[in-house]
């Protein structure tokens, strides 16, 4: 006697308790820019002050030189959403139909916390790449950025000298200031690193982060600039470089890209979340450097 076995499927064993998240890059560009939350949708004016100093050689009698400049940048704060329905119904043909409640009604959604911590991940992505999308549009030559130096892509043995040619073309008024930094893709970021190491020149600070996750950043050798990876610039070739809190991110709430709404809709017997938030940014584009790259 032997298994008559011909009307079976191979057997796949589907855990039904393990579910991993896909990676999601993390984003932290408001860490360095000047965030201003309290905004709704709308059109916001930043203004900027400036002086026009009048000197001249010293006499008797008044002359009026100089002048207090006041200038405005307009950003146009935009509200996005997404909005998704899942139904339960969905489920029932598949693994997932063993975590669901074994009444007909039933109303909880499998993993919910894991569902719902991976939209806040994408939010916040996709909230750093709308906003560095604007940047890299705003911070150009034609839009008064001052070119730095040979228009060529970071490379592992090209990086370094684009970095100090962006560096000496830094605009005179902001040489000085101390949160000059270097924003570009994670692309261009591992190729001034590894230019770095082959060129020995690099070193790391005591809980200073250079190599994995979040906050990760390296000091340019005899400057005090550090060098950010965004994860908004994407495959972006782009490179700027000018005072970080000089990029002005505006929007409604801070928290608003760390969380979702989500609930049972009766009427239409599924879970509805929505993902939603307003941001917007202002660039002093004419102290910053660009390699003007796309």
């Amino acid at each position: 006697m032997s298994f008559s076995l011909a009307t079976l499927s191979n057997f796949t064993l589907e855990d039904s308790g393990i579910l991993v998240q896909k990676a999601v890059l993390g984003a932290d560009l408001a860490k360095y820019v000047d965030v201003r939350p309290g905004y709704p949708e709308a059109s916001v004016a930043i203004n900027v002050l400036d002086t026009t100093p009048g000197f001249t050689g010293a006499a008797c009698g008044w002359s009026d030189d100089g002048s207090v400049d006041f200038t405005q940048i307009t950003v146009t704060n935009a509200t996005k959403s997404w909005k998704t329905s899942l139904c339960l119904e969905d489920l029932r043909q598949y693994w997932l139909s063993t975590q669901l409640q074994a009444s007909a009604f039933g109303e909880q959604l499998p993993f919910s916390d894991m569902i719902a911590d991976q939209m806040v991940k994408e939010t916040r992505k996709y909230a750093e790449s709308f906003v560095s999308g604007q940047i890299i549009t705003q911070v150009t030559s034609a839009n008064g950025a001052t070119p730095g130096g040979t228009a060529g892509a970071f490379t592992p043995t090209t990086a370094f000298a684009r970095v100090n040619e962006m560096i000496a073309a830094i605009p005179a008024d902001v040489q000085n200031r101390e949160d000059l930094t270097l924003f570009m893709s994670y692309s261009s970021f591992r190729s001034l690193v590894q230019n770095l190491v082959s060129l020995n020149l690099y070193h790391y600070s005591p809980g200073q982060t250079a190599g994995t996750g979040l906050d990760q950043m390296v000091l340019i050798p005899g400057t005090g600039i550090q060098a950010v990876p965004v994860g908004g610039f994407g495959s972006s070739q782009r490179v700027i470089l000018g005072p970080a809190k000089h990029i002005i991110w505006v929007c409604g709430l801070v928290d608003d890209t760390e969380r979702i709404e989500a609930w049972w809709s009766r009427d239409n017997q599924e879970i509805r979340a929505l993902a939603k938030f307003t941001s917007g940014v202002g660039v002093l584009v004419d102290e910053f450097v660009t390699n003007d790259l796309a």
